[in-house]
């Protein structure tokens, strides 16, 4: 074990048993040092400027919509619109109540630097270390040969419409049981559309309720794998978010997300790629909203509009057919 400082936090090199990639894992220890020191938010506020209120994310049984959910994984558990904030005097959660929104919780859009300014508190979700965007096998690009005519993985969720996401400050850490998340709880602030060095779940999955489509892939991707993928995109919506992601498999080292549905490859096909993008995206909750998001930290390349679109780009792929 390697123990070194990175980004002002205690860090530790990890090779999972069998591999040759080294993962850069924040201490235990300094990262709840440091989340306890996080300022109360909005401390320098009057009372009768705050709404107390106190929410239920997890292993909620109280909640009147628990047993219609009881079939279905959800990445947190299904809240009841009407209890998204209970009042509580002895709650330890502030936020202004200009920010308080009946059915996300938080407000979206609206940037807050004791909640969600996009910019502050980052680390919560990401301790900003190169393994998430960093191949340290670069002679063994994925996938193997042996691999390399592995068959897509398609996996679709059945979301209930009364489902709505929650929105959290950076106050609060969500954590997500599905090694690809396609819907679940995010941040108030999400992502410009387009390509980053690296953007962690909590913010893109807010630009999957806004419809977008989501390509991942590992950081040893064969870069001629990732070129034909980011190009399909690229060409089919301009609502995309492209993103390394080290949880994917060896085997399949490319990935499309989108409201309930992902879809992992070890190749790429164009046919499959443009129909899952015209049969996936623009299926959230807000999936047709054209309103561009405000985080861009690690923006690489903002997206455009594909040519040949039609209705600000709400047509998939205009160029292309299944």
């Amino acid at each position: 074990m390697i123990i070194a400082l990175v980004c002002g936090v205690r860090s530790r090199l990890v090779f999972p048993p069998g591999s040759d990639v080294g993962y850069i894992l924040p201490d235990p220890e300094d990262v709840a040092s440091q989340a306890a020191s996080l300022e109360v938010p909005h401390a320098d506020l009057k009372e009768s400027q705050i709404v107390l209120h106190s929410r239920k994310t997890r292993g909620d049984p109280g909640s009147s919509l628990a047993s219609i959910y009881a079939d279905r994984w959800y990445p947190h558990s299904i809240l009841d619109p009407a209890e998204n904030f209970l009042l509580s005097e002895d709650s330890s959660k502030m936020v202004p109540e200009s920010l308080v929104d009946a059915q996300h919780g938080i407000k979206m859009g609206v940037k807050d630097e004791h909640c969600d300014d996009g910019k502050t508190h980052l680390e919560v979700d990401w301790d900003f270390s190169p393994a998430n965007y960093t191949c340290y096998t670069p002679r063994f690009s994925l996938p193997s040969p042996a691999d390399a005519e592995a068959a897509s993985l398609l996996s679709c969720e059945d979301i209930k419409k009364s489902y709505s996401p929650q929105h959290f400050c950076m106050t609060d850490k969500i954590e997500y049981e599905s090694r690809i998340p396609s819907y679940g709880d995010h941040r108030p602030i999400w992502p410009v559309f387009g390509e980053y060095k690296f953007v962690p779940p909590q913010r893109w999955l807010h630009n999957i309720e806004h419809g977008a489509v989501v390509m991942l892939y590992h950081p040893c991707a064969r870069p001629q794998l990732v070129a034909e993928l980011r190009a399909l995109v690229t060409q089919c919506t301009y609502k995309h978010i492209i993103t390394p992601y080290t949880p994917l498999t060896v085997t399949r080292p490319l990935a499309l997300v989108a409201w309930g549905c992902t879809l992992e490859m070890a190749h790429v096909e164009g046919s499959e790629v443009r129909q899952f993008i015209q049969q996936h995206s623009l299926q959230g909750p807000e999936g047709t909203l054209r309103k561009q998001g405000q985080f861009t930290e690690g923006l690489l390349k903002a997206s455009v509009v594909p040519e040949g679109y039609t209705d600000e780009g709400l047509v998939l792929c205009p160029q292309n057919e299944i």
